[in-house]
């Protein structure tokens, strides 16, 4: 506890709320940065981010004054009567407690206020991604592939190429793709797959997710794996098999192990394939050289990872790029770059 008289000194927590996962990031006076991901389902209840930041609150504001950030891209969530309405509702959470609150803008960080329109604020925490790169001096592709969606940033001369104001202009011009590694349905990566002549076919319904295929191909990491399952039952390599096999319509048994193997590769190559098309499509639409760099971050940079190694592009890691030195026991920064940066860019503009 600090003594009575000492000036608590600030902390900068950088909140990026999402549908199914509140992210955040403190920066310390120590200059060390803390991120988490929690579960927060906002269909089921909005109460999950209250209940968080009085937790958070409650932790740290006896010794140091906190000032907050906040992002999102959670006012979608179809609780909310409109995108409109989902942006209030999140940052009057935040106004009830009387907390120091700011937001991140079309425009930039500002001190939240009710002129500001919610429709700058709604689903801008790609932006904040673009904004601190756009300090670097190189031209470059940088791709974040999350649990549910995957964000598409061109910078060249400093500058942003994107033309995504929203979620719809963002889908429009292929720089917001509805497809993760966590949350997303197999059915929405490929109908079909075909192994050894053999055809088989995917039952589009929520039997399976993405992190099933990539547990049991091993590329998601337990610390990583936070989404939740889609029958609620284990993240084990069993449970995930079972429902793979499901989605294919057929029982999981010990004699089917390696074709599900083989099904989840070759379902993992399509979900490549359709980034490398991505990449290629903003490689010509914008004249990019061949041997541009791309720079990859989210739960999901194993795959451009792999991606670049069959076709040879020029990647860096978030970390790499920045040059940004971890520990093992830290979330990477990649995992929760808005927050991350947020955090870094409230502190700046505050100081």
């Amino acid at each position: 506890k600090l003594p009575k008289n000492m000036k608590k000194k600030n902390i900068y927590i950088g909140w990026d709320i999402g549908g199914a996962h509140l992210k955040y990031s403190i920066y310390f006076p120590n200059s060390k940065i803390i991120s988490k991901i929690l579960l927060c389902e906002l269909w089921k209840s909005i109460d999950c981010i209250s209940d968080n930041l009085k937790i958070i609150h409650d932790k740290y504001d006896e010794d140091y004054k906190i000032i907050n950030a906040v992002t999102m891209s959670g006012e979608m969530c179809d609780s909310f009567s409109s995108g409109k309405l989902g942006v209030s509702k999140i940052l009057s959470i935040f106004k009830k407690r009387s907390y120091i609150l700011y937001v991140y803008t079309r425009d930039g960080i500002r001190e939240y206020n009710q002129s500001i329109g919610n429709n700058s604020i709604a689903s801008m925490n790609w932006k904040i991604i673009c904004d601190y790169l756009q300090r670097s001096s190189k031209d470059i592709i940088a791709i974040d592939i999350g649990s549910t969606t995957t964000d598409v940033i061109m910078l060249k001369n400093n500058k942003s190429l994107n033309k995504r104001i929203n979620d719809f202009t963002g889908l429009k011009y292929s720089e917001l793709i509805y497809t993760g590694v966590l949350r997303t349905p197999i059915f929405a990566v490929c109908e079909e797959v075909i192994i050894n002549n053999c055809s088989f076919k995917v039952i589009p319904e929520n039997l399976a997710t993405m992190a099933d295929i990539y547990r049991v191909l091993f590329y998601v990491k337990r610390q990583d794996d936070y989404a939740a399952t889609s029958d609620s039952r284990s993240k084990s390599i069993q449970h995930s098999m079972k429902r793979i096999a499901r989605i294919f319509g057929f029982d999981y048994t010990k004699d089917s192990k390696q074709s599900i193997i083989k099904i989840s590769k070759s379902i993992m190559q399509i979900h490549m394939n359709k980034i490398e098309r991505i990449i290629n499509l903003t490689m010509k639409k914008h004249r990019y050289q061949k041997d541009s760099l791309i720079v990859g971050m989210g739960v999901g940079e194993f795959l451009l990872k792999n991606l670049s190694a069959q076709r040879k592009y020029n990647y860096l890691n978030l970390e790499s790029f920045l040059n940004i030195k971890i520990k093992n026991s830290d979330i990477k920064p990649s995992l929760v770059a808005p927050s991350y940066f947020l955090s870094k860019i409230i502190k700046e503009y505050y100081e």
